[in-house]
């Protein structure tokens, strides 16, 4: 795995789940992926076939729907990119907090058309890190390591995961 130019990655080897989504704003449809279904307790074969943004909408938990709706509005007018953190209500009823990013991109005219992003369940990734935390710093340590060129530092890193992981062999972040 090799570094961006923002830095590591301090999600290797236990990268969350990230659910994708794309709205086509003038048909008001939106497409989803399987994870993204998962996470709005929609079912996929809807979500395959496009479904009006309202749906997904009442998905989010009433207390969070007036704020995302601002969020989002906001972003299809200004083009500018949108992050929140809110609740959405799963299948179960449970309700679940997410993490949504994305942007509406404009038609060669400078009309909104395309609305991309993604969501990732926020409580699994704080859930990852709480699990093993130590884990999760050798792990963000060792990509460091390798990306700076310190070998030796890296293989002690590398066995050190190996260690902590029972000796799967798969702690590596390469």
């Amino acid at each position: 795995m090799s570094a961006t130019p923002a830095g590591p990655d301090l999600w290797s080897g236990s990268t969350p789940a990230m659910g994708f989504f794309t709205w086509i704003v003038g048909a008001n449809t939106l497409y989803g992926d399987p994870l993204f279904a998962d996470i709005y307790g929609l079912p996929q074969e809807e979500l395959s076939a496009g479904i009006p943004v309202e749906e997904v909408i009442g998905r989010i938990d009433p207390r969070d729907q007036s704020k995302i709706a601002r969020s989002v509005h906001q972003a299809v007018v200004s083009g500018d990119q949108t992050s929140s953190t809110y609740r959405v209500l799963g299948r179960d009823g449970d309700a679940r907090m997410i993490v949504s990013f994305g942007r509406c991109l404009r038609d060669e005219d400078g009309i909104p058309s395309i609305f991309s992003g993604a969501v990732i369940e926020a409580g699994r990734m704080q859930e990852d890190f709480a699990a093993e935390p130590l884990l999760a710093c050798c792990r963000a340590a060792l990509e460091l390591a390798e990306t700076s060129g310190k070998e030796r530092v890296a293989r002690h890193l590398s066995a050190a995961l190996s260690e902590l992981d029972g000796g799967s062999g798969s702690a590596g972040a390469s």
